[in-house]
């Protein structure tokens, strides 16, 4: 590049720097809105791509098993209702 040339684009960026110094509170502004934009699409771009990946299964009903849980409460059932039933005898009667 020639020295002309760098010179020319030095100046333009002195001049650019210059003018958004002399609006620092609105360039902060700009900035912080323009930040804020780019790691909104960021992140709804990453929980999209996490969303997609993990596909919904809903659980499914078995029947089977559900049958053998009844099996067992039913089972469960019948000795609390015989414990019920017996007699014990008192120990500390005479």
């Amino acid at each position: 590049m020639e020295k002309k040339e760098f010179q020319k684009i030095n100046k333009f960026l002195k001049k650019i720097f210059e003018y958004l110094a002399s609006k620092a509170f609105l360039t902060f502004l700009i900035l912080i809105f323009l930040i804020s934009i780019f790691s909104g699409f960021l992140f709804l771009g990453i929980s999209v791509k996490k969303i997609k990946s993990q596909a919904v299964q809903f659980p499914q009903f078995k029947e089977e098993l559900y049958r053998k849980i009844l099996k067992e409460w039913e089972k469960r059932k019948e000795k609390f209702e015989q414990a019920d039933l017996k007699m014990y005898p008192n120990p500390f009667q005479k």
